[in-house]
Formats: structure tokens, sequence, C-alpha cells
């Protein structure tokens, strides 16, 4: 069955719900104006959010079409032969979500809806690809500059807190336990140091078991020439022009060089995409096959 399908099957039911509600509740019928008003907006207001729910469940258990994703060369964003004496060491792990603990982060003005230290349930995203990775050896040596607190991308009107996470127990990195702010890593360089800044950020989440969208939902549109902002705590302002969007398997061990230094000042922004698999032998619930990586190299 096709989702207009679905979808129509969904709305039969929500109505057979709703009548159901009434006559189990003891609700007036429309006898009067008054008490019609009030059985109608109650029902109306149920079947709104029923069917909000619903849509969206659907649209999240449709497969998503992997043609959809955007395509590219991982090998276009690994630090060239020459830098190599800079990296960190790196050695793939199985299922980083099996074992990685909680990350607790506040960002202002999003507390309430934040589990705190909690492990969500199914549809919650891993953002960063299964790897251990030692810190940089490289980064107390560039020169020190303001901390990034503020992302801005027009496209995806995304304007969001940025919070600092590093490494857990198990030499992974940490993954913000808020759908709504973006994570720096301190083992990378900072905005505006020269180098490569590393980010992450939730494409969804589930909050008090309702599906909601992330932080960097509509990661994977982004194009070539899209601007990200990067405001920092001195109050400046940095530009970077997106360079490359691609989409990497959740396996694939190269997947996270993308976070290694660089000689330019860039930024290197990891989100999820590509299809949920469910897997409840996971911790999370399961996890997505691919992940969304974007390039962007500075320009003002």
């Amino acid at each position: 069955m096709g989702l207009l399908g679905r979808i129509r099957r969904m709305l039969g039911s929500v109505g057979q719900g709703l009548s159901k509600a009434q006559a189990r509740l003891h609700l007036p019928a429309v006898g009067s104006r008054r008490n019609g008003f009030v059985v109608a907006a109650i029902m109306l207001g149920g079947g709104v959010v029923l069917l909000a729910a619903g849509v969206f469940g659907l649209l999240k258990a449709q497969p998503d079409n992997d043609d959809s994703l955007p395509t590219g060369d991982v090998r276009e964003l690994i630090t060239p032969a020459g830098q190599d004496r800079a990296l960190p060491t790196v050695t793939t792990s199985g299922r980083q979500d099996e074992r990685t603990p909680s990350a607790t982060a506040t960002s202002g003005g999003h507390d309430d809806a934040t589990p705190a230290a909690t492990v969500p349930s199914a549809g919650y995203d891993q953002a960063i690809p299964a790897a251990t990775v030692a810190p940089l050896p490289d980064v107390a040596s560039l020169p020190d500059v303001a901390a990034p607190v503020r992302m801005v991308i027009e496209k995806m009107g995304l304007d969001a807190p940025i919070i600092t996470l590093g490494l857990d127990a198990y030499r992974l990195p940490q993954v913000p336990y808020d759908p709504y702010v973006v994570a720096w890593y301190d083992f990378s360089a900072k905005p505006g140091q020269g180098g490569n800044a590393a980010f992450a950020g939730h494409v969804d989440w589930t909050v008090n078991g309702q599906p909601v969208t992330g932080v960097f939902w509509g990661l994977k549109d982004l194009q070539q020439g899209d601007v990200v902002k990067i405001l920092r705590e001195d109050g400046s302002e940095l530009q970077y022009s997106v360079t490359h969007v691609l989409a990497i398997d959740y396996g694939d061990p190269e997947g996270v060089k993308v976070m290694y230094p660089t000689p330019n000042d860039v930024i290197t922004l990891v989100s999820c995409g590509g299809t949920w698999i469910p897997d409840r032998s996971m911790t999370l619930g399961g996890n997505y096959t691919h992940r969304i990586v974007v390039r962007a190299e500075r320009v003002a």
C-alpha cells in the first residue's frame, strides 16, 4: 500500500477512534450550540495531534531512497599525503551506540525538552561514525582564538547554540543528548584557528515518546556555495562556504577521517541520513545506514 493509501486508512481510523472516545467519555451530542462547539473543538484538536504524529511516523517509516542521498568521494575530504604526521590514531570499532555512555549537555532554552542522562527510544540517530579517536597532538600548538558559541545556516533556517564535547571513556566522540544543539569537538581545531573544526548534530530525536526533527534536519539538502556562519564568544563572526556534501556508509572505516586535521581553515558538519534500521539488540533501538558530511571553507 502506498503512502497516500496509508494516510487515508489512518484518517478513517482517527475518525472511528474519536467517535469511540466521544461515546466512552459520555461527551454530549450536538444538542446545543455551545456543547456542539466544545465537542467539535475537542475532536478537532485530538484529530490534529493524532494526524500529525501519524504522518510523521509514516514518513519516517518509509525506506529512504539512497539515490536521494548526496554523492561524493570521502577521499576528497581526507587530508592529503604529507600531513599525516598530524593525524590521530583511529581504530574502527563495532557498534558505537551499544557502549557509548550518556553525554548530557545543557543548552539555553531547551532544558525542558532534553531527556537528561537518559537513553532515548528508537528513532534516535547516532551522529558520529563508529571509531576511536586519539586527541589531535597539534591542536594545542594552534593560535588561541575565541570559542564557537552559535551556528547559523540560513538555507536550513538554523540558528542554534554550540556546546563543547570531547571523547568518552572509550575514546569515542561524545554525542549531544539534546536535539536542538550543535556539538563542537575539542579534539579538533576551533573555527578560525586555520584547521578542521568538527561539529555534529542530530537529524531527529524522540522527546517524551514523540518524534521531533533535530538541529541538522535538512543537512543533506545543502549545496555548494551555501553559507555557514559561526558566532564566537568574543562577538566575532566567521563565514564558511559549502564545498562538499556527501553521504558515507556507517560502516565505512574512512568515515571518521573527515575529522582529521587540514592545512586550511574549514569546518566539517556530521549527522545521520539514509534509512533508519530498527534493531532491538542495540541500546538505542537501531541505527541509520549513512552519515551525512558537509565540508565548508572559510571565506570571511
